[in-house]
């Protein structure tokens, strides 16, 4: 079927493929930057409930997020760098 497409539908696609990964590669950052900012607004709600309106004056208080979460965001950064879908 492949040796039937002209040279126009070819470079159609081409454009296609091409504008699919640009768009997709705005979500992943996009998506990035909102799981960052949840991360933020749910570090300083767990330091309010933890340590009261004030927070901590040494700043020791526990960090809500494990070492997985950090691992997720760094795969889809390197997810958003490279173009590929995981």
């Amino acid at each position: 079927m492949l040796k039937y497409l002209t040279k126009q539908a070819m470079l159609q696609v081409l454009d296609y493929v091409q504008q699919s990964k640009e768009n997709f590669d705005k979500d992943q950052i996009l998506l990035y930057k909102k799981m960052q900012e949840y991360k933020k607004q749910v570090y300083q709600d767990s330091r309010l409930s933890l340590n009261g309106p004030n927070g901590s004056p040494s700043g020791d208080s526990a960090h809500p997020f494990s070492r997985i979460s950090n691992e997720v965001v760094d795969v889809v950064k390197e997810s958003a760098a490279n173009g590929k879908v995981f």
